[in-house]
């Protein structure tokens, strides 16, 4: 990588951390919102690659998985972690499971199975098949009864749980209460957040 791309791709972050202290998004309630719009809001297509972040704590998970296994990923969006654990080591069937059609189809161009479900819903969960390991990350804040959706993981997982909690104690997240401004976690509308997901010291499960 050149030094020139080099400087640009620190100048973007720079520039994403400003927004991060200073910046509200547009402020939308619930009804003017769904699952597609926020994926679209997005801009994913088949071309998006994962940020940095997502990257390591996909190679991260990858030290603990074994080959030939099937893995099930709750609240998939796009299914591009799951590519990306399949093209670095082989797997077995690979499944997304999101509520957004625009993010399952693009899942599915991916040639990954989908199933369309309300991981919220402890009733759909349900139809999910069991997996050697299923992925939780960024989810488990933004459903109710956090909890029980892990404890159904683990009943559900024949080999380990990975998940994720919110990390308000990043640095741009500190700099905004200096500020005198709410942590700000949410992308598209503020209910996004519903939980800082307590108790989950008493579940477990491996935690990335």
């Amino acid at each position: 990588m050149n030094q020139f791309k080099k400087i640009k791709i620190k100048l973007y972050l720079f520039k994403q951390m400003l927004r991060s202290i200073f910046d509200y998004p547009e402020m939308k309630t619930y009804e003017e919102q769904n699952y597609d719009e926020y994926w679209k809001h997005r801009n994913l297509n088949l071309a998006t690659k994962m940020n940095s972040f997502q990257k390591w704590r996909a190679d991260a998970s990858l030290k603990y998985i074994e080959n030939d296994s099937t893995l099930l990923d709750l609240g998939s969006g796009d299914g591009s972690m799951l590519q990306y654990l399949s093209d670095k080591k082989p797997m077995g069937e690979a499944i997304a499971a999101d509520i957004s059609d625009y993010a399952l189809d693009l899942a599915k161009k991916r040639g990954i199975k989908t199933y369309k479900v309300n991981i919220s819903n402890p009733d759909e969960l349900n139809i999910l098949p069991p997996a050697d390991y299923i992925f939780m990350f960024e989810i488990i804040e933004h459903v109710p009864n956090s909890e029980s959706m892990l404890n159904w993981a683990i009943r559900n997982s024949k080999k380990g749980v990975f998940f994720s909690v919110p990390n308000t104690g990043f640095i741009t997240h500190r700099l905004r209460l200096v500020l005198g401004r709410f942590p700000l976690q949410w992308r598209v509308y503020p209910s996004e957040i519903l939980v800082e997901s307590t108790g989950l010291e008493k579940i477990r499960a491996k935690a990335i």
